[in-house]
């Protein structure tokens, strides 16, 4: 646990004095140091019902050359006091900026905006005054403010910017401020790396603007995401269909016990700190960084569990394009695959030999998906194996009819690799634990 430090271990660039404050200029990391500082705030939250989240401008540098103290400060001081006078909803930083290519510098807006008691117009000037702070019947039970409004805009102005404040009494505030920092130099190697083959997230939260911070991330990491804003959407959306990743708020043993067999091995549960004990959790709120290194340590726990004996997998697919890329997409799996190109042949296939996982494609000829499964159900003796529907159009109704048909789940097409390698991976663990699997005696 703990916070990760802000500063680089090089010694400070230039120190110069502003006014009163001085100023110790090294490189940073503003979006880390910006979530150190809400982990900061945690005590202040714990009894209270207010998220905080961090809006990071994805296109946004995060090294600069500044005064990571003094930035600190500032943020804790504006921060702080929005989360005080909140009682419930939400404190949202947020960062965005605009680049000069000419001087290699950024002009960065921040802003803190809450959802709190709010202050009228006529007092706003007032509150930055140094041991200023009003004085009315909503807000006398706040007490201390004035002094950190009035120091924190001494230090915006020091480095040159500027601070305001926007706020109604009734409908929250927003303390924004402006100032303009060298981009330090980033190398090839800060720039993020896509976990291999993750492409399917289910997110569970019941915060629209959590959602909508990880619809926007998610998407621009090229990850297909599906939101759910209550505990039974989020069991019916895991029973429909294969999420390698399950992105969820906190969820008790009750709750875990509650899901889909097999989801709870690929959870990332979105906590405040670490202290829920997962490895796989990602700290709120979150940096783009931090969402990175959950899914990426949550896929590479992933690929050291499946490590399949042998399984065997019959697929039956009649289009010779199909078959090539099915065939290709399965051909870095431990498995066995026996391929054919009808329904027909898919029932003899099994009465030789019984697989672990079968593959069958809807519409063929000869004889369809539907038949062969119902024909495969009726040789089984036992428990039954796994048998998945591919099928290159679904329309309203198929998923009741292909599931009537005697299948446990479906693919659409263009089937997805990593949906085919949870399946086989599903098939694998089934092997360490193996069910009375065998054909009834009177096959025919």
């Amino acid at each position: 646990g703990g916070l990760r430090p802000y500063f680089r271990t090089e010694p400070p660039k230039v120190i110069r004095q502003a006014d009163r404050f001085e100023l110790n200029i090294a490189p940073f990391d503003f979006e880390q140091l910006a979530q150190n500082v809400c982990l900061l705030l945690g005590p202040a939250l714990k009894d209270k019902p207010v998220e905080l989240l961090i809006d990071y401008d994805q296109f946004l540098p995060t090294e600069f050359l500044g005064d990571a103290g003094r930035l600190r400060q500032i943020l804790l001081n504006l921060m702080g006091n929005a989360v005080k006078f909140t009682e419930e909803g939400t404190v949202m930083l947020r960062i965005v900026g605009l680049s000069d290519a000419s001087d290699s510098s950024c002009q960065l807006h921040e802003t803190v905006e809450d959802t709190g008691i709010g202050i009228s117009p006529e007092k706003i000037e007032h509150i930055f005054g140094e041991f200023n702070q009003i004085e009315d019947e909503s807000n006398r039970k706040y007490e201390g403010t004035g002094l950190g409004l009035a120091i924190t805009r001494k230090l915006i102005e020091s480095m040159d910017g500027e601070i305001w404040l926007d706020s109604m009494p009734g409908h929250g505030s927003c303390f924004g401020f402006r100032i303009t920092l060298p981009c330090a130099e980033v190398t090839e190697d800060n720039k993020p790396e896509i976990p291999d083959g993750l492409s399917d997230i289910l997110v569970f939260t019941e915060n629209s603007l959590e959602a909508s911070l990880l619809e926007r991330q998610l998407s621009l990491l090229g990850i297909s995401a599906q939101f759910v804003d209550t505990i039974d959407a989020c069991k019916t959306a895991l029973e429909g269909s294969e999420f390698q990743v399950l992105l969820t708020r906190p969820l008790d043993a009750e709750a875990k016990a509650s899901l889909p067999s097999g989801s709870n091995s690929n959870i990332v549960q979105l906590t405040f700190a670490e202290q829920f004990g997962q490895q796989a959790d990602l700290p709120k709120p979150f940096t783009r960084s931090g969402l990175l290194e959950a899914l990426s340590r949550v896929s590479e726990r992933a690929s050291e569990e499946f490590q399949p004996r042998t399984v065997t997998v019959l697929a039956a697919e009649d289009n010779k394009t199909n078959q090539l890329v099915l065939t290709k997409m399965l051909n870095k799996l431990d498995i066995e695959l026996t391929l054919v190109e009808n329904g027909e042949e898919a029932v003899e296939a099994f009465k030789t030999s019984v697989p672990d996982v079968v593959f069958l494609d809807i519409s063929m000829p000869v004889m369809d998906g539907l038949e062969a499964a119902s024909l495969i159900r009726g040789l089984e003796g036992g428990d039954t194996v796994p048998l998945i529907a591919m099928t290159a159009h679904a329309l309203a109704g198929d998923e009741e009819r292909i599931r009537a048909g005697g299948f446990d789940h479906y693919m659409t097409k263009p089937l997805k690799k990593a949906q085919l390698a949870t399946h086989i991976e599903a098939a694998a663990r089934r092997l360490a634990d193996p069910p009375e699997l065998k054909l009834k005696q009177n096959r025919g």
